[in-house]
């Protein structure tokens, strides 16, 4: 039979996976945001700065930075299709 002790080893080590995985998806998400902000601001629109500013704003990866990065990553992708619209309608008139 199992006691007490061993079920809350069991679950405290359970948790502590939970956890571990959990910062490595996070971590995932973090770096790939990044990574789309980077290229979206230095290599589309040439915004080095911009880009730079928002590695400096939010340099480690939590749960809050990480929501903050692909919020921008979803605005600046927004506004990549907005331009891509307004230039595709300039010839037509």
């Amino acid at each position: 039979m199992i006691e007490q002790v061993e079920i809350l080893v069991m679950l405290t080590t359970a948790r502590k996976q939970i956890i571990k995985k959990e910062n490595q998806v996070l971590e995932q998400m973090f770096l790939k945001s990044v990574n789309t902000l980077k290229y979206l601001l230095t290599k589309e629109f040439g915004f080095e700065q911009l880009y730079y500013s928002y590695i400096a704003a939010y340099p480690e990866v939590t749960y809050e930075n990480t929501l903050k990065m692909m919020l921008r990553c979803r605005l600046i992708l927004r506004a990549r299709n907005i331009v891509g619209r307004i230039l595709t309608m300039i010839p037509d008139r």
